[in-house]
């Protein structure tokens, strides 16, 4: 990750997507200005950890298995709102910013009632009275589906491949 930062010659701001290991989160917490993954409890405390180890906060997206797919990362949609409070209370250096979600492969109209589904969790989690959760932003939607995404209230896409193409496998 700080290779391809150093490559850039202007200010930028990162975000992280992507499953971060715990071991990593060393490395990117004065590096990125958002986390989009997170997925899990353990990795709740260790970014606390490291972000009162240097002094800050730090934004985070919690990342939803709206598709409930075994090779996919994320929380299921019905643990959501209470993993969301419990981060709050537990850890008061994180501040959740909203939801992420990557859809089934379905095409884009097939992936639409699972952006759906992630807009009215999204709307559930703004009616929560805890501090510092804000659901400002629904990062969901990708170069195949954005489309629908963006027609269910996706404040984020991640255009990846529509930008610099498909990726080269090995």
């Amino acid at each position: 990750l700080n290779r391809k930062i150093n490559a850039i010659n202007f200010p930028i701001k990162w975000n992280m997507i992507g499953q971060l290991q715990k071991n990593k989160v060393k490395y990117v917490i004065n590096t990125v200005s958002l986390i989009q993954s997170l997925d899990r409890i353990s990795l709740a405390e260790e970014i606390d950890r490291q972000a009162k180890r240097h002094g800050k906060s730090v934004d985070v997206l919690v990342q939803v298995n709206i598709g409930k797919e075994p090779q996919k990362a994320g929380i299921t949609p019905e643990e959501t709102l209470s993993f969301i409070e419990t981060v709050a209370r537990e850890y008061d250096s994180l501040r959740i910013e909203g939801l992420m979600a990557i859809a089934p492969d379905v095409g884009e109209e097939g992936a639409r009632p699972y952006f759906a589904a992630m807009r009215r969790l999204i709307e559930e989690a703004g009616r929560l009275r805890v501090a510092r959760v804000r659901m400002r932003c629904l990062s969901m939607g990708m170069s195949g589906d954005y489309g629908a995404a963006v027609l269910e209230g996706a404040t984020m896409v991640r255009l990846g491949s529509a930008i610099f193409g498909e990726r080269k496998t090995r």
